[in-house]
């Protein structure tokens, strides 16, 4: 999952929430100051890259912007020569070939935004590191986009780094994600719980996040990610450890349904008050004293009460009562809901 599906996702992700918003904001800044950066990110999309321009462009910064990933260029030698063929006139010194081209200045007001592969890490980010120990603020600027997880020592301060994951919480990742089912078909707290659910899968992701924000990860979690897992290696991994589907799963309904059936207890604990007085006070199976009908949790109204058999509820009470009792006792026994509890509990 490496791309947009859908542009307009990728520009909300950059533009409109928070995280990855002020994450562009510092870029931008410092590059407007003239200082070289580390993003520490994955991978520069087409749309980061049109908002940071844009963000760019609102400083007034008369910029030109080229693009080059490692990819394309894998060794030193070769990315020399793709910067000879930029920079003509360039006097390299061989000894310290990026040093010089600092010095001599000829790639004023560009801003090379570099992808760097894993296998180039170590020599992209000493390039990096000796350009900015030599520029002079009309230089030009290198932004070197790195792989996560990638730890950089020895900065100085004509280069910062930043680590697109000290700007990013989960929720700024399940905010994206009701953006995204916006126009699911699926009531409020559906969405809710899926984005939810997509959030924990995703990580800081937004792209990945984008991409599980469907009906279908609500409908079969499991069989829509090992659907997805060929073009992921991360999701494969992950399904390779058996619990861990489960164990997001189960949180994210734990998040998403609680409030539910609590809502619900305190409904029948206010409506039928006068009823659910004439059991107390009593003393439960461990030893707390009930004295209140708000100190009733929904096991002690099955207890007491026997609602199924006693008629006190109404017919539509009793259906609520139950459905959020059952759903309450199987998340106490981490047991996972299935789609058809879902969608009772979520109707």
């Amino acid at each position: 999952m490496k791309k947009w599906n859908k542009r307009e996702q990728g520009i909300t992700w950059w533009r409109d929430v928070s995280g990855p918003k002020r994450y562009i904001k510092m870029l931008a800044e410092n590059v407007r100051m003239g200082i070289d950066v580390f993003a520490i990110m994955g991978l520069a999309d087409e749309c980061f890259l049109t908002v940071f321009k844009d963000r760019l462009n609102s400083f007034n910064c008369n910029f030109h912007y080229e693009e080059v990933d490692t990819a394309d260029y894998p060794t030193q030698d070769a990315f020399v020569s793709y910067l000879e063929a930029l920079a003509p006139g360039w006097r390299m010194d061989p000894l310290s070939p990026f040093a010089s081209l600092a010095n001599q200045g000829y790639l004023e007001s560009f801003v090379l935004i570099i992808t760097i592969q894993p296998e180039s890490v170590g020599w992209m980010v000493d390039a990096i590191r000796e350009f900015s120990n030599n520029s002079n603020g009309n230089s030009g600027i290198f932004i070197g986009v790195l792989p996560q997880g990638v730890s950089v020592k020895g900065i100085k301060k004509r280069l910062s780094i930043f680590d697109l994951e000290d700007y990013i919480s989960i929720f700024d990742v399940q905010y994206f994600a009701l953006q995204c089912l916006e126009d699911a078909r699926m009531n409020e707290q559906q969405r809710y719980y899926t984005a939810s659910l997509a959030a924990k899968i995703a990580g800081y992701n937004g792209i990945r996040c984008a991409q599980l924000s469907t009906r279908y990860l609500y409908e079969d979690p499991r069989g829509f990610l090992e659907e997805e897992s060929g073009e992921d290696d991360i999701t494969t991994e992950q399904l390779q450890n058996a619990s861990w589907l489960d164990e997001a799963i189960w949180e994210a309904q734990m998040q998403s349904v609680l409030p539910i059936t609590e809502r619900i207890r305190r409904y029948i604990v206010e409506k039928y008050d006068g009823v659910i007085r004439k059991y107390l006070p009593t003393q439960d199976e461990y030893g707390k004293i009930l004295n209140n009908p708000t100190d009733m949790e929904l096991r002690h109204l099955q207890h007491y009460l026997k609602p199924s058999e006693s008629k006190i509820f109404s017919e539509d009470d009793l259906k609520s009562f139950l459905c959020a009792y059952n759903v309450r006792n199987d998340l106490s026994h981490l047991k996972c809901l299935d789609v058809a509890k879902l969608d009772e509990i979520l109707q």
